[in-house]
């Protein structure tokens, strides 16, 4: 649980980022960016080619995620100053709730926001028991015991 939202908020061009619980991770970027220039910055960071959103007009500085289905967490990122928030499976109400709290919403898509994990796993893992003959397929790893 730890693992992915670290990565995660500095996948998506956050620094200085914190634990806000065991999911929300809350970060900033360097500088004030526009939504539309930081959709840009995640699709490419995370391979998206598609992304939803809602706009609220806001500038881009201080962004809340959750890897994977992570929708529920808003209300704690809008809670904490967040103008930003990225996760992923966002259900219709949290879409109308961003627009009355006016706090942008990115769903970056849950296999996106959650899959470049595995070459971190397989970078841990390697180093960690080289006794290990580690494969990454197209569908995920494959480990067998040497």
């Amino acid at each position: 649980k730890y693992i992915i939202g670290d990565l995660l908020i500095q996948k998506i061009g956050a620094s200085n980022f914190v634990r806000a619980d065991d999911f929300l991770r809350i970060g900033s970027l360097d500088k004030e960016s526009n939504l539309t220039d930081y959709i840009d910055v995640i699709k490419k960071s995370l391979g998206n080619t598609c992304i939803r959103f809602y706009d609220s007009g806001r500038k881009v500085l201080k962004i809340g995620c959750v890897s994977g289905s992570g929708g529920e967490f808003i209300y704690d990122a809008f809670d904490k100053g967040c103008d930003t928030f990225v996760s992923s499976d966002i259900k219709h109400n949290i879409w109308l709730d961003a627009k009355q709290m006016g706090i942008n919403l990115i769903d970056a898509d849950h296999f996106n926001t959650e899959n470049f994990v595995v070459d971190a796993f397989y970078q841990l893992l390697s180093q960690n028991h080289p006794e290990l003959d580690i494969t990454i397929a197209k569908n995920g790893a494959v480990i067998t015991y040497g």
